[in-house]
């Protein structure tokens, strides 16, 4: 009998089943899981506690963004919150600008082509250059990269990286717009883009650099706005004792679930079947007997959603990947664009990451111009050191509750059967979907990141700039904590165990260890520190 394999997490073992209060288990490590209603009570619960609402079932009448009334360039302002920023070529000038995708608090999707902005970098001025020889600098950079060069000036600013006495460094400047931060495009300083539009954003407009405002993110520009947040899974069935192959193996259900930030209730939940299924209390299933056609519906519903953000478990390494490969393969030629720009094709490209302290690791990027993208599999082997990062021990661990009991093994077989064993595995599916999302609420990932962005500003408000340092990896070991070998032995009292909580932590707050307060010999030497007067030195040296 045909098998699939559900290829999360791959690099792990298969955990051993156990048994939770009579219930099968997916192999948590976790303990005081109860008993759980199966995911098909909660939908049928979201659906109950819409109240009022008069949405259709799953949110099947929501895909859309909410209408755009007519925008006066002359009389009304555009207020958005900026979620992502690109450089380009704008092809009407050959110039660079900035592309600036957002969102308005009236959840309207907005892409400002930011005009006239001379891009800028920091340089560390050597010792003995002068003002005048700035000029000759330019005229040689200019000779060497082909007129690239506009201006060249002196700014005075302080390196994050290391203690130099609180000293201010001439550099030479760049301009970067805050992330995350609120952007106020006022009346008479835009041109609303109609004939000549570069996206499927409700609001394409022209701005200069010097004309919008980005407000600090303070009082009531604090918020974040209801980005649209799309969580996705996809199910696709193998063959026996084969990993899963995009060019053979089909795609047979994608689950989706739409939500608002700061709301923890999907408002679109649905699933895409190949195949009939049955009807699922709360969700919306749209069934197809074509593969591709399937592909391409659900390309059109990404378009028509238009999210802000995609997440998913191992959706950087799995899921994006292979339904690419697969549109690919059984030629779907609608499905590879799933970016805000129409004509911008979606690809994949290999990417490696390297540090001592993650190690090496390989991954794949994604292109989706507009769309931020947030793999949950990924900030948990980034953000949290456990012993599993299956999707199942990690839901048990932080939500306590697991998955749908449906082993890899039965899924062909559900596919195969009928339209009920199809909605056995679409509840399966759905609630794949949903984990992820509650994973981010529950851990606060968006709202993390969104504040690290925002620590930029503050940077700059206190003259410092940050360094763009290039990581190597490699094999070297740090040493880890003295474990005293216990005596072995028979003990008829109890026994106890000591262990030092926030060890690391501890010893950085003590010794007030920090890239930040790293010094180095010349500054040592410039200021007269005395060594265990004034700074330590650490046994590396």
């Amino acid at each position: 009998m045909p098998q699939t394999r559900r290829p999360k997490d791959e690099s792990e073992p298969v955990p051993k089943k156990r048994r939770l209060n009579g219930q099968p288990s997916m192999g948590s490590q976790s303990h005081g899981i109860q008993s759980q209603p199966s995911f098909a009570d909660v939908l049928e619960k979201l659906e109950e506690n819409k109240g009022n609402d008069r949405a259709a079932e799953g949110g099947a009448d929501s895909w859309a963004r909410p209408a755009l009334a007519r925008i006066d360039p002359a009389k009304d302002k555009i207020v958005f919150q900026q979620i992502d920023v690109e450089t380009a070529t704008n092809p009407r000038t050959g110039r660079v600008e900035l592309r600036m995708f957002g969102m308005t608090q009236e959840g309207h999707s907005v892409l400002a082509h930011v005009t006239d902005f001379a891009p800028y970098f920091y340089i560390p001025v050597p010792r003995g250059f002068t003002k005048d020889d700035l000029h000759p600098f330019k005229i040689y950079l200019n000779g060497a990269t082909g007129d690239a060069i506009d201006t060249i000036e002196f700014v005075v600013k302080r390196s994050l990286w290391g203690y130099k006495g609180d000293d201010y460094v001439t550099f030479m400047k760049i301009t970067v717009v805050v992330g995350m931060n609120w952007i106020e495009v006022p009346a008479g300083t835009y041109i609303l883009v109609n004939g000549s539009r570069k996206s499927n954003c409700q609001i394409e407009l022209d701005v200069k650099w010097d004309k919008f405002i980005s407000h600090a993110p303070e009082g009531q520009w604090s918020k974040i706005g209801p980005l649209r947040i799309l969580s996705f899974d996809i199910e696709c069935a193998g063959r026996k004792g084969i990993f899963p192959e995009a060019n053979v193996d089909p795609v047979i259900q994608i689950a989706n679930m739409v939500t608002r930030q700061g709301e923890s209730k999907p408002f679109i939940r649905n699933v895409f079947t190949l195949n009939t299924c049955a009807h699922i209390v709360g969700s919306q299933v749209l069934s197809f007997d074509d593969e591709a056609k399937m592909l391409e519906s659900w390309r059109d519903f990404v378009q028509e959603i238009d999210p802000d953000v995609i997440i998913g478990y191992n959706i950087a390494n799995f899921d994006l990947p292979y339904l690419l490969d697969r549109a690919k393969a059984i030629k779907a030629l609608k499905f590879p664009y799933l970016g805000r720009f129409s004509n911008v094709r979606t690809q994949i490209k290999d990417t490696h990451f390297s540090s001592k302290a993650f190690g090496q690791r390989d991954s794949k990027e994604t292109n989706m111009e507009g769309r931020l993208q947030l793999d949950v599999l990924q900030f948990m082997q980034r953000e949290h050191k456990l012993r599993s990062y299956t999707l199942n021990s990690v839901c048990a661990q932080f939500l306590g509750e697991q998955k749908e009991d449906v082993h890899h093994s039965v899924i062909t077989e559900l596919q195969n059967g009928t339209s009920e064993s199809r909605r056995r595995l679409a509840v399966y599916c759905l609630k794949d979907a949903y984990l992820p999302q509650r994973l981010m609420d529950k851990l606060m990932c968006f709202v993390n990141y969104t504040e690290m962005a925002r620590l930029f500003r503050k940077a700059n408000e206190e003259q410092y700039i940050v360094p763009a340092l290039k990581g190597e990896g490699s094999d070297e070991q740090y040493e880890g904590a003295t474990v005293i070998e216990p005596k072995k032995g028979y003990y008829d009292v109890p026994i106890a165990t000591l262990d030092f909580s926030s060890l690391y932590p501890s010893i950085m707050m003590a010794h007030n260890l920090c890239y930040t307060t790293l010094l180095e010999k010349g500054t040592i030497e410039r200021l007269n520190l005395q060594k265990d007067v004034d700074y330590i030195q650490t046994p590396n040296n």
